[in-house]
């Protein structure tokens, strides 16, 4: 499609494409940058919860009561980004928190986990990601034996807002940048190609005037002009036979008077 645009269209067009490319990138990097340091944050916050949610339930577990085991995940009723809370026995049976429906989800979810968690002699958290939230199962320990496994469940709200407001902020920047390229392409266009438009015009005007004495306009120093002025001097020298004749005609017709006027009577 290019191919086919004028040289000043094909100019502009190439500013623009080359602005939008570069800023699109640019801006893709950043949210990119933005999106992994906001997971990073939330994986530190959602392990340090559960970290003193965990040695807040030991004593719960131990002597099993329910009631304080809700007391400490109710706790985290006060932030909003925690959907769910809930505590399970070793073997993945719940034991505080949640309802029989989210428990149900979280305990086939917990599978795999539990699975690493009785080959592992050093459980870590584990962090299942979807699009919409953050699952975290994580031991809770006494005397290095795992008694209990911890679940938070947290929505990703923040991060979606977040990401809507830079996408918002990214559009309306390369908008105005790609408006501000055009205004200036269209505006510095004209120093590349007056000097073209000048030599095809000139050209143009030669081949249909005949008028080999015509000369394009300079522009510049820089290589259109250099190139303008070679095309002109072998324009000017690389006339056709043809054009020969018609000169060396036109040339005659004009002398013909005046080699009349003044020749001698005693010439035939």
């Amino acid at each position: 499609m290019i191919r086919n645009l004028s040289v000043r269209h094909k100019v502009t067009a190439i500013t623009v494409m080359t602005t939008t490319i570069v800023l699109a990138l640019a801006s893709l990097l950043f949210v990119g940058l933005e999106i992994n340091n906001y997971r990073r944050a939330l994986v530190q916050e959602l392990t340090a919860i559960a970290q003193i949610s965990a040695s807040n339930s030991t004593a719960a577990i131990i002597f099993d009561d329910k009631a304080a085991a809700e007391e400490t995940l109710a706790a985290l009723d006060a932030r909003p980004n925690i959907e769910t809370a809930a505590i399970f026995t070793p073997d993945g049976r719940l034991f505080a928190g949640q309802t029989a429906a989210t428990a149900g989800a979280a305990e086939e979810q917990m599978q795999p986990y539990l699975a690493e968690l009785l080959r592992d002699d050093d459980p870590t958290f584990e962090f299942i990601w979807t699009l919409q939230s953050v699952d975290l199962y994580g031991p809770i320990e006494l005397d290095g034996q795992t008694i209990g496994i911890i679940h938070i469940r947290s929505n990703l709200d923040q991060i979606i807002a977040t990401i809507w407001t830079y996408l918002a902020v990214v559009m309306m920047i390369i908008g105005l940048a790609i408006g501000l390229a055009w205004f200036l392409a269209a505006r510095l266009q004209r120093q590349f190609t007056a000097p073209i438009f000048g030599l095809v015009d000139t050209v143009n005007a030669v081949a249909r005037e005949r008028d080999y004495s015509l000369r394009a306009p300079k522009h510049s120093s820089d290589e259109l002009g250099a190139a303008g002025g070679r095309v002109q001097h072998d324009v000017g020298r690389d006339r056709s036979p043809q054009d020969r004749t018609e000169f060396g005609a036109k040339r005659s017709r004009i002398r013909q008077p005046y080699e009349k006027r003044f020749s001698r009577p005693d010439e035939p």
